[in-house]
Formats: structure tokens, sequence, C-alpha cells
């Protein structure tokens, strides 16, 4: 027995730098901490590598370095590489997930996909107009729509992220000869982004099991993946959101300025988020001042002073630089409090809450269940939250308000959970691997455990073929199985080379593709065991014999380029704890395809269906085809809804439009043209309503709505309705001196299976009624 040595140095009480650099370079710490811990096997302190019986993966001085003291500390050169290595198998698993999101959208393999959602149309038009147009400053497409509250100036409030779409969309005309392809890339790989910096993340917090929150990523919301399947800026905006979030952690206080400032560029909500999160991680650094190392408030205060001063010149910067910096403000209180936040007229399902608390309950159930019990399991180990994790925790509870109030932030809580779920976990996973490190190898507990694991793992893949919608995800087997390969390349990688310091031998480097053989044998058997009597669907993702090569390059190229650690802190390789963790590794790999593919199956196809394109684009483009041959340009075009502008807008910029994008835009400044665009494209007509001609009159007028209104209010030329409208056609086909049908027969009666009818405007005759001076248009 050794004596016990007392308690670490505390260098917080001495008011110096704590673990410091030159104690954990002495080799003192890794002594010291050793001793310690064979005294005290139940201290909560993490757990001592070097015990005989007790081998590790990783360095334990870097368990000694709280995540602040390792900003900018140089790792070994072969964790570096692995670094690099994990990320990039992680981006490619963000951008591959997204892409079997959007080949399942289609309902037959093969189909033209499409983008998800009407508003993707108008950024990928708006993006592929930039080197034609440039930076607009009208926008003549939307004739009763106005982005200032007084002025007719244009604001577009996503310059930046159509900046960045444009590349994708000359690539996909390039490769697939479809702009929409490239927007779905784009989308794609703005999701292995995140993926990526979520990593990120959790490395920086130091939080541990990171491949455990990992493999959670993929139970979030599908309404969270549905919505960053959309060709809008959100998924850009989270990105720029991590970006700022892993510099003001960090403390990279000039990188966190000049993140905000190309942030507002990419969307302008950025005017609001970039503040919000500098102002939590500040009032957290002034209420935590006692656990940052300068034990200073003095020093906390400088600080903050600091860092708010170099945010807030980089969210200045911004602002300033926009292209449309003149109706910034204007735009965004017109949006987000007007229509957004706190609407008076019906706007877009994105900004409307969720009506059925219990809804949320199901479709966050993984994320809240394991949000709860990393809370509950939080204060058993006594360990208060840090300025960083109360910061997470802070700007959850903040998006989780934000949710509950309009469901389009679904795109941004489920992940700020998740990173609070993990932090808050973080000293139970601890206290869980330090457990398993102790056990002996060759231990009755250890054999225990890893059969216990083998055994649950086989269940949950025994399981999934009578769960639903698993066959339907189990029909993409092989891209799982390149995903699960690639996964593992950098665990093992740890495990069998960079993990201990030691001889580096030809077993050592062989061991790690011999182990991923191992795993595609025993997930193939898997597989066609479980799914022997179930006849899959064709595939809709295929892995060329290019990637499957790359792969196995991958694995045979790494262990010989990743050199194992020289450092004398490392422990040396042991061969029996490398075997035990690799068999522990394939079944959490196993187990974790398992629970994706089969329990969460329901999750991914749900996800799959809400990324389908709404529109018959073939009709569409004929429909457009048709209007532009007959039409003069910049002829008005009567649309039946506001939010079907987009996808016309984008196949024809030929003539112009009325209403689109948000109805506050058009319903702000001319209330009166408002309540007629409903009345008329509802066929509610006629009809004699009441109605503030202003937004600041007290007293409503009385006004009558009119069929002829669409010539006489709107000026319109043409009308075009879809199979939703159809009452609305019957009433300009019962009126041949106002409207005749042109497209596609000229007979009405005739075009009842018609999926878009065009009707063109005659000038004069018909019901026409004095235009209202107020209802002229503006421009």
């Amino acid at each position: 027995m050794h004596p016990h040595p007392g308690p670490l140095p505390n260098y917080r009480e001495r008011g110096r730098l704590p673990h410091a650099i030159s104690w954990v370079a002495s080799g003192e710490a890794v002594e010291r901490k050793r001793e310690f811990v064979e005294a005290t096997p139940m201290a909560r302190t993490a757990p001592d590598t070097h015990a005989p019986s007790a081998p590790a993966t990783h360095s334990p001085t870097a368990d000694l370095a709280p995540p602040d003291e390792l900003r900018g500390a140089r790792e070994p050169q072969s964790s570096r590489f692995l670094v690099v290595v994990e990320s990039l198998v992680i981006f490619a698993i963000g951008v591959t997930l997204m892409n079997f999101f959007f080949a399942a959208s289609v309902e037959k393999p093969g189909g033209e996909i499409g983008v998800p959602e009407h508003d993707s149309f108008y950024h990928i038009a708006m993006a592929s107009m930039i080197p034609q147009e440039g930076l607009l400053a009208k926008f003549p497409w939307l004739q009763f729509v106005y982005f200032r509250e007084k002025t007719e100036e244009f604001v577009s409030h996503h310059v930046g992220f159509h900046l960045i779409l444009l590349p994708f969309l000359r690539l996909g005309r390039w490769l697939a000869g479809d702009e929409l392809a490239g927007a779905r890339w784009a989308m794609s790989c703005f999701f292995g982004l995140n993926l990526l910096l979520f990593n990120q993340l959790l490395r920086q917090l130091r939080v541990p099991g990171r491949w455990l929150w990992l493999v959670l990523f993929f139970a979030l919301p599908d309404q969270f993946y549905a919505r960053h399947g959309y060709i809008k800026a959100i998924p850009a905006s989270l990105v720029m959101m991590q970006l700022t979030l892993l510099a003001l952690f960090s403390r990279r206080f000039v990188l966190a300025g000049l993140a905000i400032a190309a942030y507002v560029h990419v969307y302008l909500g950025a005017v609001m988020y970039g503040p919000l999160l500098v102002v939590l991680y500040a009032c957290m650094l002034l209420m935590g001042w006692r656990d940052e190392p300068s034990q200073s408030w003095k020093a906390a205060l400088r600080t903050v002073a600091t860092m708010c001063a170099i945010t807030c010149a980089g969210w200045v910067l911004g602002v300033l630089t926009h292209p449309y910096r003149a109706g910034v403000f204007e735009f965004l209180r017109l949006q987000v409090l007007g229509s957004g936040l706190s609407p008076d007229i019906e706007v877009g399902r994105e900004w409307r809450p969720y009506t059925d608390a219990w809804f949320i309950v199901i479709m966050a159930g993984p994320l809240l269940l394991a949000w709860t019990a990393a809370l509950v399991a939080r204060p058993r180990h006594g360990q208060r939250l840090d300025v960083r994790e109360t910061t997470i925790l802070l700007l959850q509870f903040a998006f989780l308000v934000l949710m509950c109030k309009a469901r389009r932030f679904v795109e941004y809580w489920p992940p700020l959970c998740l990173l609070s779920a993990a932090c808050l976990a973080g000293p139970s996973v601890r206290a869980v691997q330090a457990w398993w490190r102790r056990l002996p190898v060759g231990s009755e507990r250890s054999w225990a455990c890893l059969v216990g694991l083998w055994v649950l793992a086989a269940a949950a893949v025994a399981a999934t073929p009578r769960l639903r919608d698993a066959a339907w995800a189990a029909a993409d087997w092989p891209v799982g199985l390149a995903l699960m390969l690639g996964a593992m390349l950098a665990p093992l990688l740890r495990i069998w080379v960079d993990g201990a310091a030691g001889p580096t031998t030809l077993l050592r480097r062989l061991a790690v593709p011999a182990s991923a053989l191992l795993l595609a044998a025993v997930a193939v058997v898997a597989v066609r065991v479980a799914y022997y009597d179930a006849k899959l669907d064709a595939p809709r993702l295929r892995i060329l014999p290019i990637g499957w090569g790359l792969l196995a390059l991958a694995y045979l190229y790494f262990p010989f380029a990743c050199a194992a650690r020289k450092d004398a802190a490392a422990p040396r390789f042991d061969f029996g704890f490398a075997l035990r963790n690799t068999a522990l590794a394939v079944a959490f790999a196993l187990g974790a395809a398992a629970m994706i593919g089969g329990f969460g199956a329901f999750r991914l196809r749900a996800a799959a269906a809400q990324l389908r394109c709404q529109y018959d684009l073939a009709a569409v483009r004929d429909a457009m085809e048709f209007l532009k041959r007959e039409s003069q340009a910049g002829d008005v075009v009567f649309t039946d809804d506001w939010d079907i502008f987009p996808v016309y807008f984008y196949y024809n910029r030929h003539n112009y439009y009325i209403v689109g994008l948000d109805p506050k835009f058009t319903q702000w400044r001319q209330p009166e043209l408002w309540e007629r665009y409903v009345k008329v494209s509802r066929a509610q007509i006629p009809a004699n309503v009441s109605v503030k001609a202003a937004p600041d009159a007290t007293q409503p007028t009385p006004i009558t709505v009119r069929l002829a209104d669409i010539r006489d209010y709107f000026h319109c030329r043409w009308v075009i309705l879809d199979r939703d409208h159809r009452n609305l056609g019957a009433a300009l086909a019962a009126n041949p001196d106002l409207a005749e049908c042109v497209y596609p027969r000229p007979d009405y009666r005739k075009c009842a299976d018609a999926a878009f009818v065009v009707f063109r405007i005659r000038e004069g005759g018909g019901e026409s009624g004095p235009a209202s001076r107020a209802a002229q248009p503006e421009r």
C-alpha cells in the first residue's frame, strides 16, 4: 500500500495558472497523480492511466489541464493527424446523410428530386442571377411587395448565402446539367460542416465519449433535418453560430468579431444572434469569475470588456459593410416582429407555434430523455457547471423558448440541447470511463461487460426487422457499412497506434485493417441474417468502386502515416488492453448502427418525406414556357397564392408577379390591396368588407371586392391557377368578357385534370369598377 500523498497542488488558491506547464513538463504531475489515484481509487479526478492494471489510450497530462489552459497548446503530430482524419470522416458522414435524405425524398428511385419547400427556388434564382444582375437595388418581379416601410428599395437578408451558393449552382449545371442538384450539394456540405463543428465544440469543451453524442446527433427531431435540407441560409447560419462559439470559448476574440461580421452578411438574423451569443457568454464570465484561473474580478472585467469591444466592432463592421445596410433594421423589424413573432395576419407555417406540447415531447423524445438523464446525473458528482457549460445551457433554453413561439427555431435548438446534455453528462461519462480503465483486462467483470455489450448489440440488430421502416433504411446498408468503417478509422488508429508509446510493430499497424475486416464481416452477416426473408428496396445511394478503394487505401496507409507517441507521459502499449478496447468499439459501432438504421428509421423516413419537392416541376416548366412565349416582357401575372411565387420566379423571370415571399410585406403598406387579394384568390367575390386603409388608420373603410379587381387594381394581364383554386377558375370562366382560358386548352371544362391553368385578362369589358387611388401601385 502506498501512503496517501495528500491532495494535488491547488494552483487556483495560489493565484497562479493551474497545472503550470513547468509542473506538468517536469513529470511531477504524472507521478503525483499516479500516487494520488492509487491511494484513493474512488477519487473523482481523472483515472490514473499509468497504473499497471489500467493502461489507457490517452496521455494523463491532458486530464490535468482544464479546457481554457489548453488554448493554443500544441498536440503531438500523430494526435493532430488523427483530428484531421476524424474531421474528414465526420464531414463525409454529414454530407452522405443529407444526400441520402434528398435521394430518398422521391417516391420512386430515379425520379426527379427537385428541391424542398417553396422559398428554396427563390434563393436558387437569386444566386444564379448575381453574375448577370449583380446586387439588386429594386425587385420589380413583385409589384406589390415592399421590403422597407416607406421606400421601394430592395433588401436581401441572404446576400452572403447567395454568394456562397453560386459556385455550387455552377458546379451542378456543369456536372449534372441542373442548378437544383448543385443547391442540394451545397446543403449537404453545410450539414457536414455543422456536424464537424459540433464535434469540434465537443472536443473544445473536453466532453468525454464524443462518439456517443455524435451517434445521438442522428436521433435529433426529423424536422431539424428537414429544415437543414431546405435551400435556405439555415445551415449556413448554424455554421456561423458554431464558429462564433468556438472563437469565444477559445478566447480568440478577434476571430469571433470577424465571424460575427461575416455572419451578418450571410444572414441578417445575425444582427440579433451575434449579440445574444456574446452577451450570454459575457454575463457568465462576470458571474463565474471565481472559477477562472486569474482569480481576480478585475481581470475578468477586463476580459469581458475586451471581448465586448472587439465583437461589437465586428458587428458594426458587418452592418456597415452590408450591401443593404440602409434598410437592415426596417426589414428586420417588419419580418421578425411584424410577420414572425407577432403576426396579425395569416403567415407562413414556419412562424406558427407547435400547438401540442406532447407533440414536442414525441418529436424530440430521445433528445429530451438524454438531456434529462444528464441533468439528473450531474449533481451526483458534485461538480458545478463552468462558464462555457452554463452559456450553452442558457443558450439552449433561449432557443427552446423561441421554438415554442415559432416552430422554425427547431433548426437551432436540438443541437444546442444535445451539446448541453453532453456537457452535463461529462462527469458521469468520465466516471464510467475511469471504472472501465481500472478493470484488469482478464477480470471477470471485464469479460462480463464485453459479453453484455455484444449481446445488446446482437439483440438490437435482431430486433430491427420487426421495427417500423427498418427495412426501408436497411436497403442502403452498403452505404451505412462504408460510413461505419469510416467512423471507426480514427478510434482504431488511436487504440492500436496513437494511444500508447512503444515500438510501432507491423502487428500493431496491421491490426487496424484486420479490425475493420472483422467489423465488416460481422455487419454483413448480421444484415443477411436479420433480413434473410425480407425483400429490400433498391438502394437510393451507391458507393462507387472508387469509394471502396479509397476506404481500403486509408486503412492500409494511415496506420503507417500515424506515428506512435514519443512523449514520456504516454502509457506503454498493452496488447490485451488494445484487444479489449477494439472489442468494445466494434460492439458499440454495431449497436449504434442498429439504433440509427432500425430504431431511428422512422425519423429518417419522416425527414426524407419532408424534403420532397412540392411541385410537379415538369408541369411548372411547361406552364412557364407558355407564358414566356405568349406574353410580353414585364406583363404582370396574378398568382392564386403568395407562396407559389418562388417556383414561378425561378423558371420565369420574363414576367412580373404581384405578391410573394411574405404576406406582411404587402399587407403592411397596402392593407386594402391585401384584403382584395385574399378575397379574390379564394373566390369569395363579390364581397363587401371593411378594412383599415393604412396601418395607422383608426377607422376601417368599407370596400367592395370584385373579380375585375385582377385587372383594375392589380393590373394583371394573366392569371395562373393550380388544382387547389378551381373555384377562382370557374369564376373566371363564367366571365368571358373579363378572361379567356388559354392554357392548356381553350375550353376550361376540359382542363379539370390540368396541373396549371392560365387565363388571359381582356382589356376592357367584364365587371369593372373604379380603381381606388390608395390601391394603385406606388412604383
